[in-house]
């Protein structure tokens, strides 16, 4: 069945609006410790733990937590006053919200605020990235640039520098200079054959025009060179585009799904569960195998086969869901209806048991009445 693009308007318009918006400000939150940058981009660094100080810093000690000091169950719904001053932090812009939707449960703020955390967290990281990416030589930048945004010819875009390294280095002040230079830019015009072009060439020289020649072909021919750069540049800028445009549209489908899952799952997914799905559904894990983003399920295959937890088992019966997917529900269809059926005997024999345990304590409580017969 296809799956309409259109966003939902339960699920599909609680992605966290971070996109073109910058970090929000979290310093009225932050607790008396400085977090220092180290300890936000340190990826051994807990971000649950940045993410329960900030809670505990906005939510009164007895909201988030149950009688006996255990994290509320899920569902439990933050008093007015709080919810009510959160959800005015997200309308002022401080905290960035979901979409179509408030902050009512203590899940729904502990998750709030776990995305925004992580949100200041990379933002200090592309800040500092960005810093010392400025330093380096364009070349280098260039290239760091071009693999984030997916390129992949990474050895075509070398040479192109290497090329262009060569021919803005050409010194125009010797005769050999002028030469490769003259060369060098007909040959990119398909001027003509070598044998043609090494004859107009040493005409040129002879009479005296070959140094007018390269003072007019040497910035068309640089242009050139930096033009074949700029275009292998735009062309993975372009292809990120629209990795992310595609990403964007799977997951607001995703949230279709959840918003109307009784009619494309068959089965009803409890409301809590729905939000977690839609966060997983967004890429947001370094890949294993070549660092690109990933959703959830992808770093869990990932992991399962070849990361230090590989479970061959589990990876098993995650291909046979994905390749059998109906046999797969029939099978557990069956198991389930196999375990009513077992559960449903057993409890009928103990039932039977139990009556006719009943019966002879009966029995044999009215036999003893009876009295012997006297002879």
């Amino acid at each position: 069945m296809q799956v309409s693009t259109t966003p939902s308007q339960d699920w599909a318009g609680l992605v966290p609006q971070f996109d073109n918006q910058s970090a929000p400000d979290f310093s009225q939150f932050m607790p008396e410790k400085d977090v220092t940058l180290n300890e936000l981009t340190n990826p051994d660094a807990s971000q649950d733990a940045l993410t329960n100080q900030i809670i505990n810093s906005v939510v009164p000690s007895d909201k988030g937590q149950s009688s006996q000091g255990q994290e509320a169950p899920i569902g439990t719904p933050l008093d007015d006053t709080t919810g009510g001053y959160i959800n005015r932090l997200v309308e002022e812009g401080v905290l960035l919200g979901f979409e179509n939707g408030n902050i009512e449960t203590y899940e729904d703020f502990k998750e709030l605020i776990s995305l925004n955390a992580e949100n200041i967290a990379q933002q200090a990281t592309r800040d500092v990235f960005s810093e010392q990416l400025r330093e380096l030589p364009p070349q280098f930048q260039s290239i760091m640039k071009y693999g984030l945004n997916g390129g992949q010819d990474i050895q075509g875009l070398l040479n192109s520098w290497a090329e262009a390294e060569r021919t803005i280095g050409l010194d125009m002040t010797t005769l050999e200079g002028q030469e490769e230079i003259v060369a060098t830019y007909l040959n990119m015009i398909n001027y003509g054959t070598p044998e043609q072009i090494a004859a107009d060439i040493e005409m040129w020289k002879d009479l005296g025009y070959l140094q007018e020649k390269a003072e007019a072909y040497k910035p068309k021919l640089d242009e050139f060179q930096m033009q074949q750069i700029l275009a292998k540049e735009q062309e993975a800028e372009h292809y990120q585009q629209q990795v992310n445009e595609f990403n964007n549209a799977f997951v607001n489908n995703v949230g279709h799904v959840l918003s109307n899952d009784t009619n494309y799952l068959g089965i009803q997914i409890p409301d809590q569960f729905k939000q977690a799905i839609y966060n997983q559904a967004i890429p947001q894990y370094a890949s294993q195998i070549d660092g690109r983003q990933i959703d959830a399920l992808e770093a869990i295959v990932e992991e399962t086969k070849y990361g230090q937890n590989a479970n061959p088992a589990f990876y098993t019966e995650l291909l046979f869901h994905a390749t059998y997917p109906e046999e797969y529900k029939k099978m557990l269809r069956s198991q389930i209806s196999a375990e009513i059926a077992q559960n449903t005997r057993r409890l009928k024999t103990n039932q039977v048991q139990a009556d006719m345990g009943r019966t002879n304590h009966t029995s044999s409580g009215q036999n003893s009445k009876i009295k012997p017969i006297q002879f």
